[in-house]
């Protein structure tokens, strides 16, 4: 299909962004693409198992270069990948680590944040069939 071809040319766009932000320095935009590599992988139907340790991987370059923006989003990511691998009851704002990254993000009127963890909690609730929370969110 088409839309195949589409995606598999965002991807390799997002990591060569990534990858010339490192080479030149620009370690801000590199982290950024490395994000957006990983929610649209996410997006696309990715393996959770492979994104899991691309996230993992980038988490701690985000880390150790102090990306705490695309830090903070790629937990937000991390969180649904692991509540779709474990089940509803990990589901995005029903445990504290969640609650808490949310709570940060309303405080520091992180819109880009919360946002995505809501819609993150959308899809997560959409695919345990919780309808009306999805629907609500």
């Amino acid at each position: 299909a088409s839309w195949i071809r589409g995606a598999k040319l965002t991807l390799e766009r997002l990591l060569r962004g990534y990858q010339v932000g490192m080479q030149i320095g620009d370690i801000e935009n590199a982290m950024l693409s490395a994000f957006s590599y990983l929610i649209e992988s996410f997006i696309y139907g990715r393996s959770l198992y492979e994104l899991e340790r691309e996230a993992d991987t980038y988490m701690k370059q985000m880390i150790e270069y102090k990306q705490m923006v695309p830090k903070d989003l790629t937990l937000a990511l991390q969180y649904a990948i692991l509540s779709l691998k474990k089940g509803p009851s990990l589901m995005v704002c029903q445990n504290a680590q969640q609650k808490d990254l949310l709570e940060r993000a309303i405080e520091n009127n992180n819109v880009v944040l919360g946002s995505l963890i809501y819609f993150l909690s959308g899809i997560e609730a959409y695919i345990f069939g919780e309808y009306e929370t999805a629907a609500n969110i």
